[in-house]
């Protein structure tokens, strides 16, 4: 073991000490350090831009005001297991292409059209339900007066989709693959927080086309 021993000598009269250039070191360290600490929550509080955009948007800013172009492109692979009754378990891929149209010529006034494309793929049977399949038809087809969102009254007449709360009743079933659609004429009413919906409607039936 080392044992290390320093001797001290007292002093008389100590030269005196000029504290100023540790002062002022010491004054921009807290500034470089408070500068950083300001950068650092810049750069938390402001996250890198991103492009939020569909790319009907890029083509809409090309339209008028009153003319509005979107689309919507969907795939899902779904595996049925056997069910009996000469129901094999089965695997297939459903794909869905719809095109949609709005014409807004006046605040109160809308037309509506949609096309809807719904396959079904590698599915082992000669023609597939009307609930999987059903090429290029007419979904909707509508007229609306009035403002259906933020107006007292809106008047829809035509092919359109009508869903009343979480659908147990009436709704459009849009999980499905064709979904649903109505040839109805509804009339919505909306005072204060309340809403009344009051409608006449049949169902529109799929007619299955390969």
């Amino acid at each position: 073991m080392v044992l290390h021993v320093r001797l001290l000598r007292r002093v008389a009269n100590p030269p005196p000490i000029n504290n100023r250039p540790h002062i002022s070191f010491l004054c921009l360290a807290l500034l470089c350090s408070f500068a950083g600490v300001t950068h650092g929550q810049q750069s938390v509080a402001d996250p890198p831009a991103f492009i939020d955009r569909k790319p009907s948007d890029y083509l809409n800013e090309r339209l008028p005001s009153w003319l509005t172009f979107s689309g919507e492109f969907r795939l899902r692979f779904e595996h049925a297991g056997s069910s009996g009754f000469n129901n094999p378990e089965e695997g297939f891929l459903l794909g869905r292409t719809r095109l949609n149209l709005a014409v807004q010529p006046l605040h109160w006034l809308k037309f509506f059209g949609q096309a809807q494309d719904a396959r079904a793929y590698f599915q082992n049977v000669p023609h597939p339900g009307g609930n999987y399949q059903d090429t290029w038809d007419i979904r909707q087809a509508y007229v609306q007066l009035g403002d259906a969102q933020s107006g007292a009254i809106a008047l829809t007449l035509g092919r359109q989709a009508i869903d009343l709360g979480d659908e147990r009743l009436v709704g459009s079933s849009n999980w499905t693959n064709t979904a649903r659609s109505f040839d109805a004429a509804s009339l919505l009413l909306h005072h204060g927080g309340l809403r009344l919906q009051a409608f006449a409607a049949s169902v529109v039936t799929n007619t299955t086309r390969n």
